[in-house]
């Protein structure tokens, strides 16, 4: 595991900042790689429920709530919601690398490449990695 845990001190208190409960967000994108050990990330991107009516978010340096949805596959909620589509570290919510996967293979730009290789192998290596997720949605 590459995750830095002084950077969840941080999105905690940004989170009660900008009164959001942790339990109403869901981290994605390269944190679930730093927490799987392929990279450390260099952000921490995350999204929101929606009974949070497009809140006026505290603008931080490591910290950003990206657009919605950020899966194809699923809507946000659905990934903070339901338990098989994310797992708990430290209290948090993170995406479950499956679907890392999935963006980046849709979107294969250069920066993703080294990733997606990286997720095959994680893939190669863990018996738990669901390819049912992905079943008929990779390009």
């Amino acid at each position: 595991m590459n995750f830095n845990s002084d950077d969840l001190l941080e999105l905690a208190s940004f989170l009660k900042l900008n009164h959001i409960s942790k339990e109403d967000v869901c981290l994605v994108g390269s944190t679930t790689l730093s927490l799987i050990g392929i990279r450390t990330h260099n952000d921490i991107d995350f999204v929101l429920h929606s009974k949070y009516q497009s809140p006026k978010l505290s603008s931080h340096s490591l910290i950003d709530r990206v657009n919605s949805p950020w899966s194809t596959l699923f809507e946000d909620d659905k990934l903070i919601e339901d338990a098989s589509l994310h797992v708990i570290y430290n209290g948090f919510k993170f995406v479950v690398p499956e679907l890392v996967f999935h963006k980046k293979i849709w979107h294969n730009r250069i920066k993703d490449q080294s990733d997606i290789i990286e997720l095959r192998e994680y893939a190669e290596m863990h018996k738990n990695w669901n390819w049912d997720l992905l079943k008929d949605v990779l390009p």
